[in-house]
C-alpha cells in the first residue's frame, strides 16, 4: 500500500511497517507545514517532472511559461534534498538552495531557461569565502 500523503509504501497489517509509516508521515507533514504545499513526496515529484520537463524543453513556448515549469521542477529537487536530509526543519531556504543547485547542475535546463533562473536566483545568495 502507498500512502497518498507521504508516498511511503508499507504493508498495513505489519505492525513494524505501520509504525515506520506513522513516523515517516509525521515527519513529512511537519516538513510540508514548514515548507508549504510546494513540498512534495517522491511520487508527486516524478509526476511534476514528467509534466513539466517537456514544457521546459519546448522552445516554441514563451520563456515565462518555461521558467515557471522549471520552478516547479526545482521544488521537486528541493523536496528531495529535504527528504534525504531526514526532513530537517532547519534545512536551507528554497531561495538559498536554487543557486547552489543550478551551479552544481549547469546543464539541467536549456541555456535560455538557466539564464532567467540565474536572474531570479542570483549566486549572490550563496555564501562566498572572503579573499585572503
Amino acid at each position: 500500500m502507498k500512502c497518498e500523503i507521504c508516498g511511503y509504501q508499507f504493508i498495513p497489517w505489519e505492525k513494524t511497517d505501520q509504525k515506520e509509516h506513522t513516523q515517516h508521515c509525521k515527519k513529512f507533514l511537519k516538513a510540508q507545514r514548514k515548507y508549504g504545499n510546494d513540498f512534495v513526496n517522491y511520487y508527486e515529484g516524478e509526476k511534476i517532472k514528467q509534466e513539466n520537463n517537456p514544457v521546459i524543453d519546448d522552445s516554441s513556448k514563451d520563456i515565462r511559461t518555461r521558467v515557471n515549469a522549471a520552478w516547479r521542477v526545482l521544488w521537486v529537487y528541493y523536496s528531495r534534498e529535504i527528504r534525504l536530509n531526514g526532513y530537517k526543519l532547519n534545512f536551507c531556504s528554497f531561495k538559498a538552495f536554487v543557486p547552489d543547485f543550478l551551479y552544481q547542475n549547469p546543464s539541467i535546463f536549456p541555456a535560455d531557461v538557466m539564464k532567467e533562473l540565474r536572474v531570479r536566483y542570483p549566486s549572490g545568495a550563496r555564501k562566498r569565502r572572503k579573499a585572503v
